[in-house]
């Protein structure tokens, strides 16, 4: 008896212990907030609540002990880990700085259940901590960035804090999960499908985002990024793969090696990945739909898809081109588990891009136009340079984005492709616009060209030194002459000379291919650049003699007769033209002809008149106006209808007329 009674004394001695210290964890972590809300002496927060304050406070003036005091409190907050049911409560405690740490302490757990309970203060009016005034300019900010060296620039006292009420903090906490996911804006609509659950892929992108905001620099990067792919690791099989594919996070905290996923999306299988890509539900989870993982299925087709798939992506990218969009890269992965119709598809894709530039809803976007470019680009390579040229030349930014686009475009051009992109950007370096590429745009083309080149273009000091009053953003040429002569004459000389040196350097690296296959080439590209054919009696190619009866716009005029001309003096090998007069292209066979009959070699007229019958059609040519030459007329904009030519047509001129 005496041993039981003493059994259960022990009992409830030590559950008294028990119950005290859990007790006195909760009331310490009542005194550390209310301790840390009394002695903060203002609060900086960052978009995602981080709480790493050295990494986004230099910014702001502000005296050094004040500042180290925020720095220091903000980081115990968050290192401390106080258990969720202690931080509960005091979001409702009578202190409004309080409840403000409470919430900063619960956010930093990333524990996406505590959401609702942040939420109630969203509405929180009461004044909490006050925050600095925010520089209003980068020049503003700038002598706060730079080390200080002289004592007079470290402010010495607090300057004017503004409000900053608990609803501040709680909306900005909740908005970073909304932003996450495409169409929402109530947090009620958010958590209605998600108040059940243990976890979801969205949650585990606001804790990729945290760890990864300030890069190298975060706070316990690499343990925080493998403690999120632990605890992806602990998911269903299904859960886990779209995790993988949408957040990319590897074992050893960089991102997920390529072999891992391509092994991950064949378990999935054909009809999981094809649901997947049609962005219907394939978990539980409702993140798991928006747009995971798309782009590394599609850009993987062939290694992760069988070919019984082909059909249903085609299937896809139909139904998405009908609703106005531009499912390219589904048309590509279609064509590369069918690659006997590759050419088919892949003609589908360019044409539901370059339609996109004409009807797509959001055609007036520069954004929508670029990437229709870059994608363009992708599909076609330099099938579609005539396309492309234009479009880089004429593009305009809008009021909302003038940004050096063509200089992304180049960089893009350059990442892909290798075997076509030097011979594309060479086609750019010697359009007569290229004289009027801007300042920016010029940089971004030259700093391409000098990893192509032995020694630099134009070295970076030399890229980096030359400067305006006005500044290389808004340089706007002769427009600045009036108030800066000097200087504008002196960028324009120097801009002119790195224009000429990238001319001088394309023997270097995009040295022309010797024999037929550089002939051949040649020919190609002068048949996608010349906009029409005028030809005159004696198909002499002397075109400024024969097309002042053609009115066309004054670039298309110049291009005709500067291809024509060079068409003729280059004096290409017969051995080599000859057999370009069996080209699949028509325009090429007509040019061969043409380089042929200007050789003036009657043995040659055999060869020519096969092509009497040839009744593909050719390049077009713009209708005679006699009055042409007796009236002065007024510049052509637009160019006007083509009339119809055939391979034959010229091939019978050349054979009848010249011998």
């Amino acid at each position: 008896m005496l041993e039981i009674t003493n059994s259960k004394s022990l009992m409830l001695t030590l559950l008294a212990l028990l119950c005290t210290s859990v007790c006195g964890y909760g009331q310490e972590a009542r005194r550390k907030l209310e301790d840390a809300a009394s002695r903060l002496p203002f609060l900086i927060v960052d978009a995602r609540l981080t709480c790493d304050s050295e990494k986004y406070d230099n910014e702001y003036q502000l005296p050094p002990k004040e500042r180290d005091l925020h720095r220091r409190i903000l980081l115990e907050l968050v290192t401390a880990d106080y258990p969720t049911k202690e931080l509960l409560p005091l979001l409702k405690h009578v202190d409004p700085k309080v409840r403000t740490l409470a919430i900063l302490a619960l956010y930093n757990k990333e524990d996406g259940r505590v959401l609702p309970h942040i939420n109630l203060l969203v509405k929180d009016n009461a004044p909490a901590f006050g925050a600095p005034k925010r520089p209003r300019s980068a020049m503003e900010a700038i002598p706060f960035l730079l080390p200080k060296k002289e004592p007079d620039r470290v402010p010495d006292k607090m300057p004017e804090l503004h409000p900053q009420a608990v609803g501040y903090v709680a909306e900005m906490g909740i908005q970073r999960y909304l932003d996450v996911v495409p169409g929402l804006q109530k947090f009620e609509e958010y958590w209605a499908v998600r108040k059940d659950r243990e976890y979801c892929a969205s949650w585990f992108l606001v804790r990729l985002q945290r760890v990864t905001m300030y890069g190298s620099e975060t706070r316990n990067r690499v343990a925080r990024l493998k403690a999120i792919r632990m605890d992806i690791d602990r998911l269903p099989g299904d859960d886990r793969t779209g995790m993988l594919l949408w957040l990319g996070v590897g074992l050893d905290g960089n991102r997920v090696s390529q072999k891992e996923l391509i092994d991950l999306c064949k378990k999935l299988g054909d009809a999981k990945l094809l649901k997947l890509l049609a962005g219907e539900k394939v978990s539980d989870d409702p993140d798991l739909h928006h747009g995971s993982g798309h782009r590394f299925v599609l850009d993987h087709a062939r290694e992760v898809m069988t070919k019984d798939a082909a059909a249903p992506l085609l299937k896809l990218a139909d139904a998405s081109a009908k609703k106005g969009n531009t499912p390219y890269r589904l048309y590509l992965a279609a064509a590369e588990l069918q690659p006997e119709k590759a050419d088919e598809i892949r003609k589908i894709a360019v044409a539901n891009l370059k339609e996109a530039f004409k009807t797509h809803s959001r055609r007036e976007d520069l954004d929508y136009r670029i990437g229709w470019a870059h994608s363009l680009w992708t599909v076609a390579g330099t099938a579609e340079s005539k396309f492309l040229v234009e479009w880089f030349y004429t593009e305009k930014a809008d009021a909302y984005n003038s940004y050096n686009y063509r200089r992304h475009f180049v960089a893009n051009v350059a990442s892909e492709r290798p075997k076509e992109n030097r011979a594309f950007l060479a086609q750019l370096v010697r359009d007569p616009r290229f004289d009027q590429l801007d300042w920016g745009n010029l940089m971004g083309f030259v700093r391409v060209l000098n990893g192509w080149t032995k020694q630099p273009i134009v070295t970076e000091p030399e890229l980096r030194h030359l400067d305006h009053p006005v500044g290389q953003a808004y340089f706007r040429g002769k427009v600045d002459g009036d108030r800066y002569p000097k200087e504008t004459a002196h960028v324009l000389k120097t801009l002119a000379t790195w224009r000429q040196k990238v001319r001088d350097s394309v023997p270097e690296w995009n040295p022309e291919p010797k024999g037929p296959q550089g002939v051949q080439s040649k020919i190609e590209d002068a048949a996608k650049r010349l906009p029409y054919l005028i030809l005159d009696a004696s198909l002499s190619c002397e075109a400024g003699w024969s097309d002042d009866l053609f009115p066309t716009p004054r670039k298309a005029c110049e291009t005709h007769r500067q291809i024509l001309l060079e068409l003729v003096t280059a004096d290409h090998p017969t051995k080599d033209l000859l057999p370009l007069l069996k080209h699949m292209d028509p325009k090429v066979r007509t040019l061969a002809i043409l380089g042929l009959v200007n050789k003036e070699d009657p043995k040659l007229l055999p060869a020519i008149h096969a092509l009497v019958k040839d009744t593909a059609p050719t390049f077009g040519r713009p209708p005679a106006d006699l009055s042409a030459v007796k009236v002065q007329q007024p510049e052509i904009v637009a160019m006007p209808g083509q009339e119809r030519q055939t391979v034959g047509d010229v091939a019978a001129r050349d054979a009848i007329f010249p011998w």
